[in-house]
């Protein structure tokens, strides 16, 4: 038996010591007594060391929960077995971002989105549903997430082509999971929301850019006008129909009146929504004249720690933790993942729904795909998280397999891996922190993986 190679173990305020597995994700609180028996066990591995103190328990709970492995246990290989197992396994769900339209009401300075007005046509729509029912396989599944542009503005699109893809996977005998919609929530109100319910919609995400002024500023409508009161609105409207989420952008203009939207959410009796902060960034040309305004990862990292500890104050409970990205963080490396925009072309990035044919990897209507599509396709397909000498020997690397493969395959430096790869262990205090906390007030709390 020998030590894990992607243990962590800290001390929390000078009291509590942690140990935390990142291939298992197990968190635990360790007595002095054990930690310095481990501490001495992994300076020197050996057989026998934990019965000859009487630990036999301990040492089975240490296995139990991925600190201690067998001898003979590679666990870089371990993590590429189950790295390309769940890439199969995916070939039998089809994840699906649907762009009925690039255009919006909105005029955010730093969106990519109205580039091409355009709606998604009958004919689209048609071929996109029988593109799909090709590709489902007998007993598989399909996700769909509307994006855009902003996707409420077609509301006829979404419940025809939701009918069709539904009557595909019934054919198919193939599961249609509940959807999700991006909105940016101006036309979010009661009766939209029940017709996105009714087209097999549960969820919504929800922008919001700091306090109202900020948000006003950096958000409004085409005229000018201003959208945070109606958007908050709205929200408090449609909360009890679809599970709503909201994200609070932010780069460095905005940064110091990003709690404000908490405060905004507080006011309207909307503390108990999940909210998060999300790291705006310069994804393409179209939004690189804001790309001085974006905050590096580690900046980021730090600031949303800050953040968080403002939102945990303020009631907001959703505080994100690192969770297993073994199959990898998105589906843009996966054989049965597309973003079908507009016109028919296929992606396999949010971030080039605008970018026009030379990015696209084919279409809706045809499997003639061009040389370029096929590079392009190629590219994403070929890229390895395990190939990359930084992330094998990284020992976060089962919750972060090497980041955005979109930012890998363009040559980002500085904004590839996850949030809390920076600040990895304040996250974990945090977390324990808040569960010390909910255990002074239910008396109950059990850290992952379990208390020795």
């Amino acid at each position: 038996m020998k030590p894990s190679r992607y243990n962590f173990f800290f001390q929390v305020d000078d009291q509590a010591i942690l140990g935390y597995n990142s291939l298992t994700t197990a968190l635990a609180e360790l007595s002095a007594q054990e930690f310095a028996t481990l501490q001495e066990f992994c300076g020197a591995p050996r057989d026998g060391f934990f019965d000859a103190r009487g630990q036999g328990s301990f040492r089975d709970d240490l296995f139990k929960d991925g600190f201690l492995v067998p001898d003979d246990c590679e666990e870089l290989e371990q993590i590429g077995a189950l790295h390309n197992a769940l890439k199969t396994q995916r070939q039998r769900s089809i994840g699906l971002t649907i762009v009925p339209t690039l255009d919006c009401n909105f005029r955010c300075a730093y969106c990519f989105s109205y580039a091409r007005p355009e709606r998604m046509s009958a004919e689209v729509q048609e071929a996109a549903a029988r593109f799909v029912e090709a590709k489902l396989a007998t007993d598989g599944s399909l996700s769909v997430t509307w994006y855009g542009g902003e996707p409420t503005l077609c509301l006829d699109v979404i419940e025809a082509l939701s009918a069709q893809l539904r009557d595909a996977c019934e054919r198919r005998g193939a599961q249609y999971l509940p959807a999700t919609i991006i909105t940016n929530g101006f036309l979010l109100a009661e009766k939209t929301a029940q017709r996105l319910k009714a087209a097999g919609i549960e969820e919504a995400q929800v922008t919001l850019d700091g306090d109202r002024d900020t948000h006003n500023r950096r958000r409004p409508l085409k005229g000018g006008v201003g959208t945070f009161d109606r958007i908050l609105e709205n929200v408090a409207a449609s909360r009890d129909i679809l599970k709503i989420q909201i994200r609070i952008n932010v780069d460095r203009s905005n940064a110091d009146t990003a709690v404000g939207a908490l405060d905004a959410l507080v006011e309207h009796g909307l503390e108990g929504i999940p909210a998060y902060f999300g790291h705006v960034k310069p994804f393409t040309e179209a939004c690189a004249g804001m790309a001085s305004d974006c905050l590096s990862d580690d900046e980021f990292g730090e600031l949303n720690l800050a953040l968080t500890r403002q939102a945990l104050a303020r009631g907001f409970a959703s505080l994100s933790r690192p969770h297993l990205q073994l199959g990898g963080v998105c589906g843009a490396d996966h054989e049965l993942s597309y973003l079908i925009a507009p016109d028919g072309l296929l992606f396999k990035c949010w971030a080039q729904a605008s970018l026009g044919s030379e990015h696209s990897i084919g279409n809706i209507f045809d499997n003639h795909n061009s040389p370029r599509q096929e590079e392009n396709l190629r590219r994403f397909m070929g890229w390895d998280p395990l190939a990359d000498a930084g992330c094998r020997g990284c020992r976060v690397l089962p919750i972060c397999m090497g980041g955005c493969p979109y930012q890998r395959l363009n040559g980002s430096t500085g904004a590839n891996c996850v949030p809390w790869r920076h600040f990895l262990l304040d996250t974990l205090a945090l977390r324990y922190k808040l569960g010390q906390l909910t255990k002074a007030q239910t008396g109950s709390f059990r850290a992952e993986g379990g208390t020795y």
